[in-house]
């Protein structure tokens, strides 16, 4: 189905700069994830990135609304062709548009956690960075499943989402019954529910290289193939 997609979009015709100006919408959204991070450990400030963070921001929702406005323009000439191509760029971009949300509301945390040195000395720090470090290979390879039609990379994008999206519930669940100062406990609970939505997001864009529109989002819906990946 997704090779069927991509071949449309290669054809000659209005929607062909669609493909490459999703991936942009990724590499800006990865950019966000990597510096808030990055701010995070303390290699940089916020006061250094603040505005590109938005900025990028700003430039993923632009984008959205461009491809949005391609596709119903595309189906207003042509309502019986490329629909199911449609079809996964207006969720694929949802998508993307949702992790750029996410990596900005990590930089809002991080940010407005005024003392960030005592995150560095405890369990959950390590396992967030644990984390951030996984779904950085998650948007690499979602970026190059899409681009290569590789399903063996969009698998493995949606395997490890399963695993890290089960350690994130289980940090949640730590916070919950751990002797915690409250200020440190609530920012690692939103850190660890926006890193569990992006790699989720990333998650779903995968899908689309390897399943059918009407199981894009639901992984569980390949599991035999999940299956046999792992085998």
């Amino acid at each position: 189905m997704f090779e069927k997609i991509l071949n449309i979009w290669r054809r000659k015709n209005p929607l062909q700069n669609m493909t490459s100006e999703f991936e942009m919408m990724l590499m800006n959204a990865e950019w966000m994830f990597i510096t808030a991070i990055d701010v995070f450990t303390g290699k940089i400030s916020d006061e250094d990135v603040k505005d590109d963070i938005y900025m990028r921001d700003i430039k993923i929702n632009k984008t959205e609304r461009l491809i949005r406005r391609q596709v119903i323009t595309h189906l207003s000439i042509h309502p019986d062709m490329d629909v199911p191509a449609c079809l996964v760029f207006m969720s694929v971009v949802k998508d993307a548009e949702r992790i750029g949300d996410y990596c900005k509301n990590i930089f809002q945390v991080v940010e407005i956690f005024e003392d960030r040195k005592k995150m560095f000395k405890d369990k959950y720090f390590d396992k967030l960075i644990s984390l951030s470090n996984e779904i950085k290979l998650n948007f690499e390879r979602t970026k190059e499943a899409f681009a290569e039609e590789n399903e063996e990379k969009a698998l493995k994008v949606v395997g490890k989402s399963m695993s890290i999206g089960k350690r994130c519930d289980d940090i949640i669940e730590s916070l919950l019954l751990d002797k915690f100062d409250s200020n440190r406990a609530v920012a690692y609970a939103l850190l660890t529910r926006h890193f569990k939505r992006i790699d989720s997001h990333l998650s779903n864009i995968s899908t689309t290289v390897v399943a059918p529109v009407d199981h894009i989002d639901f992984p569980r819906k390949i599991k035999t193939k999940l299956e046999k990946n792992n085998a």
